[in-house]
């Protein structure tokens, strides 16, 4: 499983970023998720210098999924997420804005965006993370 790349892109009156990965033909497609830039970092930090709560029964793989979920942005509808078979093995997975978020949201233009894609199963889980094209820090 790899990300090929993320875009950032208008869609009428609201924006979505669409991700493709390549898929590679194992029996679960990837689960992907958008991170802001900022969260990114954290939870990158987080991994790097803490160890796993394993009083509480985390193995470090399954600790990092779980931090990786718990930072996973607003700014997409979850319940509008599409997920497309094309050819070659690429899964198409679009996030659409939601048109009424609670609380406030990152601006995908004024804030770093990243989609970051898992596959496989515990404790063998592969992960990909892409820049989204168009977002902050990045060229459109």
């Amino acid at each position: 499983m790899s990300l090929e790349r993320a875009v950032l892109s208008s869609a009428g009156d609201a924006d979505l970023i669409q991700a493709r990965v390549e898929y590679k033909g194992t029996w679960v497609w990837p689960r992907c998720s958008l991170l802001e830039g900022p969260d990114t970092e954290a939870v990158r930090g987080i991994i790097e210098n803490r160890e796993p709560p394993r009083s509480e029964g985390y193995t470090r793989p399954l600790w990092e999924e779980s931090l990786w979920d718990e930072h996973e942005s607003p700014w997409a509808d979850r319940s509008t997420i599409e997920k497309s078979l094309l050819d070659g093995g690429i899964v198409l997975w679009t996030f659409h804005e939601d048109p009424k978020p609670e609380g406030e949201v990152a601006d995908p233009r004024r804030t770093p965006f990243f989609v970051r894609c898992v596959g496989g199963d515990l404790p063998d889980v592969v992960h990909d993370l892409a820049h989204v094209l168009g977002t902050s820090g990045t060229a459109s």
